[in-house]
């Protein structure tokens, strides 16, 4: 707990006043803490699977484990050329640093659709969708109109 209110404090600035108005710095405030969550969120997603599981595992808790400067450094500052070719948008990435494989491998686990939600019996079941949700107002009814041919 203190190590996170040690980064919120000096990682992010997230208890930095740079305004002169109350709602405007809890805005920043609200604003840094969703970039020290969102760090987090990443580390979170990042696989454990496959030959190098291990060494994975290990690159995991390093990224959780991050100072979030280090953490801006490394994955948020690198530097990238966005080009546009064809009908797709292609990223190149301008430098290399040690980290570049564990972020390519966070990118590749985010475009990735979520496969099922961990219940807590430790078995996956299927996502939550707008069908599971239940709306309290009543169903509205909709009128079918045949084709026109």
């Amino acid at each position: 707990q203190e190590n996170l209110i040690e980064q919120l404090k000096n990682g992010v600035h997230a208890l930095r006043m740079p305004v002169s108005t109350r709602v405007s710095n809890g805005a920043y405030m609200v604003m840094a803490s969703l970039a020290w969550t969102l760090k987090a969120w990443f580390a979170l997603l990042l696989p454990e699977t496959g030959r190098w599981a291990e060494q994975y595992k290990i690159e995991k808790q390093k990224v959780l484990r991050m100072e979030f400067r280090t953490f801006q450094r490394t994955f948020i500052a690198m530097p990238c050329q966005i080009v546009r070719a064809g009908r797709r948008i292609v990223y190149r990435l301008l430098a290399w640093n040690p980290w570049q494989r564990v972020f390519l491998r966070g990118v590749a686990a985010l475009r990735s659709p979520l496969r099922c939600w961990p219940s807590s019996a430790g078995k996956c079941r299927a996502p939550i969708t707008n069908r599971d949700i239940t709306d309290e107002r009543e169903p509205k009814q909709r009128s079918i109109q045949p084709e026109r041919r």
